[in-house]
This record gives structure tokens, sequence and C-alpha cells, in this order.
């Protein structure tokens, strides 16, 4: 008798029935999510929570006043876990920073941080022990890219690292966001858009604003955001192109 593997089973299944699949999904993580609260409920005051911040790219850093919030607060233990793209780990993008490069970064600029990556391997999330689990990104996070994989230890939250403006459909109706414990986004726009694309799809959904904007409200010597600007009464228009760092392969 011919042994079928349990991940080609919910491959198919996956495929037959996305919207039944789906379903179980969700039903899942907020099981395990529940049991992480109750977990959590019970440290509080007993030790300090773990809030990982996983990230691949630090130039889409985008938690800077998050992760200074938590810093100040006795209740919380924030560190920065750095690992490389899935492309870069299989040697098909010289392009980006390398992992000491990133290490660096977080570190001259006085971050907890370690490394998630060791000897060409992704180390297990679970060696980290975290509570609350912040993504950088969606794209190229290998063991825990599915928040599913994630949510039997900590909570998963999400805030995008780019601004969201253009209305693309799938960029709403991802089972990323919809497996999320929080799904934080940038203005009520994008709450809109999540609702009109299928009931029950913005359920995780909080609108807080954008963290990297955070600076601009008030900053060190007390500028309000509207005195960096020559004339603050005037439209403005910021042209800025996405860019990456560029690396040539030796």
């Amino acid at each position: 008798m011919k042994i079928i593997h349990p991940r080609r089973i919910l491959r198919f299944l996956s495929k037959k029935f996305p919207g039944l699949f789906q379903r179980l999904l969700e039903q899942r993580v907020s099981i395990n999510y529940s049991r992480v609260l109750r977990r959590l409920r019970k440290k509080i005051g007993a030790e300090k929570i773990r809030v990982v911040f996983y990230t691949n790219e630090p130039q889409k850093w985008s938690y800077e006043s998050l992760y200074r919030e938590f810093e100040k607060s006795p209740l919380f233990e924030p560190v920065v876990v750095v690992v490389p793209r899935y492309m870069v780990h299989a040697e098909r993008d010289h392009t980006r920073m390398t992992l000491e490069e990133q290490y660096d970064f977080y570190k001259s600029r006085n971050y907890n941080v370690e490394y998630g990556y060791v000897n060409g391997t992704y180390i297990d999330i679970k060696a980290f022990r975290p509570d609350i689990f912040f993504y950088l990104q969606l794209a190229e996070v290998p063991g825990v890219d599915d928040p599913l994989i994630v949510s039997y230890n900590a909570l998963t939250l999400y805030c995008p690292y780019f601004y969201q403006l253009a209305d693309h459909r799938k960029n709403y109706l991802q089972s990323f966001h919809k497996l999320l414990y929080v799904n934080y986004l940038e203005h009520e726009l994008n709450l809109k858009r999540f609702e009109s694309y299928g009931k029950g799809n913005s359920q995780n959904c909080v609108v807080v604003g954008y963290p990297k904007l955070d600076v601009y409200i008030k900053s060190n010597n007390n500028r309000t955001w509207r005195q960096y600007w020559k004339e603050p009464e005037k439209l403005k228009i910021i042209y800025a192109p996405p860019s990456f760092i560029c690396r040539r392969s030796v």
C-alpha cells in the first residue's frame, strides 16, 4: 500500500477546495493564538514577554519607534533576529546585504540583535522563545513564511514596510494576512479595501498609522513635522522610487 505524505494531501486540498482549506487554517491558528494568550497571561509579571522582530532586509526596517517603546517597558524584551532572504541563501542573489552587514546595522544602532541563520541553516524560531512575533515582510522568509507555523509559539503581527496606495486585489486576499493575529494598516482606506474583498476579510485588521513616519510627529528638538517644511501650507509631492544596495559578487 502506497503511503501519501501529509503535505501532498494538504497541497491537494488547498487547490481542490481553497475556501474550505482556508477556513480550516483560520480555525487552527485561532486555537493556537488562544493557547498563546493563556500562556502570556500567566507570564505577565513573572518574566518578560519576548518580542521578536524577524528581518531579512534592513532597508525595509519600519519598526524603529515601536521597538523603542518595547525597549522602555519593563514588561517586554525586544530582539531583532536577522536572516538572509531565501534567494541569498540559495546563492541566486548577490545584491543584498550580507548577514554580517545586517547584524552590524542593528548593533550599531543599539538594538538587541541575534543571528537567525548559522552555518547555512535557518535556526528554528522556537530557539528565540518568541511570545510576540513581528514580520518585516512576507516575502522570502523560509521556515516562518506561514503564520500558521509561528502561531504555535507566538502571536503574529505585521505592518507593511511600504505605504500602500494602489488597490491591487491580490494584496487583500492573501492567506498570509488572514492568518495573522493582527494585521496593522496604515490608513482607513486599506481597511475598507480589505472589507470590500470578502466577508470577514478585515476581522483581524487594525488601523494604527505608519510607524516609519512616527519620527516626524515630534522629534528630539521638539519640532513638529510641519516645521520641517519651508512652506507647510503648500501641497508637497515626494518622489521616492524603490532602491536597494547593489553588491557585485567576487
